[in-house]
């Protein structure tokens, strides 16, 4: 009887330390981050895009200096007609030369910011169009 006593006595400090771990374990809920989600939008090029490219690439990517070219008024024809963006839907955007040079690209993935990238990727998406 004693040694039942003594059993018992030490599940009573077990016992919530048990439900206490459970409770951590089991009952927090797990988040998964992920990308942005944007609000839906029709992408314009020369409203939405261009402004990040000239904002954000001539630098390296102005008239002649570096392919593509990412100046006003050339960018869009670099862009498509280079080969770095493809407006066919069998395409997927997201291998589109133009978005995994600036998702990870060297030297690319940090001058965009995750709205700026994902803004290029919907415009992909909605077909790249000179609009």
């Amino acid at each position: 009887m004693k040694n039942i006593g003594l059993f018992l006595g030490k599940m009573s400090k077990v016992i919530p330390v048990l439900f206490l771990g459970l409770f951590l374990l089991f009952g927090c809920e797990k988040y998964s981050f992920g990308p942005p989600i944007l609000p839906p939008k029709t992408y314009s090029f020369q409203t939405d895009i261009q402004p990040i490219f000239t904002s954000k690439c001539i630098g390296c990517h102005g008239s002649g200096k570096q392919q593509p070219t990412l100046q006003d008024g050339l960018s869009y024809a670099s862009l498509t007609g280079g080969g770095f963006i493809s407006s066919d839907p069998e395409n997927s955007p997201e291998t589109s030369i133009l978005y995994q040079q600036i998702t990870t690209g060297p030297g690319h993935t940090s001058i965009l910011n995750d709205l700026q990238k994902l803004s290029i990727l919907e415009w992909i998406r909605q077909g790249a169009l000179n609009n």
